[in-house]
């Protein structure tokens, strides 16, 4: 029961991320010797590493997909195209 109130207040997956972002945190203050909010690169190179790791991210996402499909070989569902006025179907 005790488990169970717990998993209601704190959510597993949340906690394992936070506590990955705390190591990552401690890595980074390590190898660059201070808080992110201390560097103080320009706005815009924040900007570009930010669309640097966002099309990174794009790529593992999509790696991991076809990953899938051919473990399962199931594939996507595509939304089916319909006039903007109906709410979105699925095949």
């Amino acid at each position: 029961m005790e488990l169970e109130s717990q998993s209601r207040e704190r959510d597993p997956t949340v906690e394992a991320v936070v506590q990955r972002m705390k190591t990552r945190s401690r890595q980074g203050m390590k190898k660059y010797g201070m808080a992110i909010r201390d560097n103080d690169r320009p706005l815009i190179e924040w900007l570009n590493e930010a669309l640097e790791e966002a099309m990174d991210l794009c790529v593992y996402l999509q790696r991991a997909i076809e990953e899938h499909n051919v473990s399962s070989q199931t594939k996507i569902v595509k939304p089916k195209k319909q006039a903007k006025s109906e709410k979105l179907k699925w095949e």
